[in-house]
């Protein structure tokens, strides 16, 4: 919120202002912590009092729809995630690949 803040020039919790709440939004989705939120709880932000636009199924527990209605609902988000765990994964292993290990 403090970057969208910083480009729209509006207060931190202006909450009326839609252009805020859309650069937000988008910015938020560049973090993995809010595809986290959406597929766990529904809520693209983790955060008390937080501008997340709600879904309609409340994460991965909520026991009125079915799991493939949720991975249909969610799909994104947990390919975000494998992504980005298998590219920290690939670069840690190079990284140690590269290193000089001797005795």
């Amino acid at each position: 919120m403090i970057i969208a803040t910083v480009v729209t020039g509006q207060a931190l919790f202006d909450g009326g202002n839609q252009q805020f709440r859309e650069l937000t939004y988008n910015l938020q989705k560049f973090s993995p912590i809010h595809h986290y939120a959406e597929a766990t709880i529904g809520s693209s932000d983790l955060s008390w009092g937080s501008l997340a636009h709600h879904e309609t199924i409340k994460g991965v527990l909520d026991t009125g729809y079915t799991l493939g209605e949720w991975a249909g609902e969610f799909w994104e988000n947990v390919v975000v995630l494998a992504v980005i765990s298998m590219i920290l994964i690939i670069l840690s292993c190079l990284i140690f690949l590269r290193q000089d290990i001797t005795i």
